[in-house]
């Protein structure tokens, strides 16, 4: 006992703390038992965990309250887990737990938006599509798991995927103005793939589960252009690197990358979604300490013993 946070939590420990519940949802085993599926965050620390042999009759706490949580922590597969032994409702304010883009997300939606005007014939289409669904961007996570799950996350995987592609401009001739549009729009499609309350944390709408944002952000990205005069080949080009941008069929590509500005986009893509998953397993660690399998990454993320 005694634990402060979940990132100091390891397998075989059990603590009572303060998290902020972002969602619950009910789920089955195999043998037909009712459990619910809780993520919970201190705010700094985002965990999902089962609390067995309960279901929305007898478990109707909603997002955005802050429980008192007994949690226990078990290593399976190589991995942690957490179980929820039972919870009760406080009276404390949820904003001090809300998982946040460290970069404030109206900052970030002017920096983007300014970008977006200076991008020749794609300017007209980026920035209206970026004022169609400014409230969404201000608070959207980019995923229910995985990376950028916090409030804002989608503004900030596009805002530093936008200054690494300034970056990576400098070295190889690209189409800059495709590059940085396809950039800011190419996950666009998660403001319909993905319905995200005030905490940031989502849930995947009829539409995702059917279509996935690839394809959501091309119809966005096909509205758009018509209604802002896109000429045909930009249209071409910009719609290729949004559908494309997955890089492989196994990851869920609809294409691969036909031009040097989609691949570079992929790649973009992968290091900053990676990053940022390591960046979240070192927030954990003590120097010389390695995590458990982080599932994004497949592998155990090490926190050097001497820290840059």
């Amino acid at each position: 006992m005694g634990q402060k946070n979940l990132k100091e939590m390891r397998a075989g420990t059990k603590d009572v703390m303060r998290l902020l519940l972002l969602r619950a949802e009910e789920k089955k085993t195999k043998n037909n038992r009712s459990y619910m599926y809780l993520s919970l965050t201190d705010g700094e620390t985002t965990i999902s965990g089962n609390m067995w042999d309960t279901d929305t009759t007898t478990f109707m706490i909603p997002p955005g309250k802050v429980l008192e949580c007994e949690i226990e922590a078990k290593e399976f597969n190589g991995s942690l887990c957490y179980t929820i032994n039972h919870c009760m409702v406080t009276d404390e304010a949820p904003e001090p737990y809300i998982p946040s883009a460290p970069v404030s997300t109206e900052k970030m939606y002017r920096e983007i938006y300014a970008f977006g005007e200076q991008l020749g014939p794609y300017s007209g289409t980026v920035c209206r599509i970026l004022e169609a669904y400014r409230d969404k961007l201000l608070i959207w996570g980019a995923g229910k798991s995985i990376h950028h799950n916090i409030r804002g996350g989608l503004l900030y995987h596009i805002y530093r995927m936008l200054m690494a592609a300034v970056k990576i401009s400098k070295v190889y001739k690209l189409d800059n103005n495709l590059l940085y549009a396809g950039v800011i729009l190419h996950d666009i499609g998660k403001v319909g793939e993905l319905q995200c309350n005030e905490f940031g944390a989502a849930e995947y709408t009829v539409d995702g589960k059917m279509f996935g944002h690839l394809m959501i952000g091309a119809m966005i990205v096909d509205h758009f252009a018509m209604e802002t005069g896109l000429p045909p080949e930009e249209k071409r080009l910009l719609t290729h690197l949004i559908v494309s941008h997955h890089g492989k069929k196994e990851y869920g590509t609809i294409t691969i990358p036909s031009i040097p500005e989609a691949a570079i986009l992929h790649h973009i893509d992968c290091i900053d979604s990676e990053y940022y998953q390591f960046e979240e397993a070192l927030k954990r660690l003590e120097p010389g300490s390695m995590s458990e399998k982080i599932f994004g990454l497949e592998t155990n993320v090490y926190a050097p013993a001497h820290k840059v």
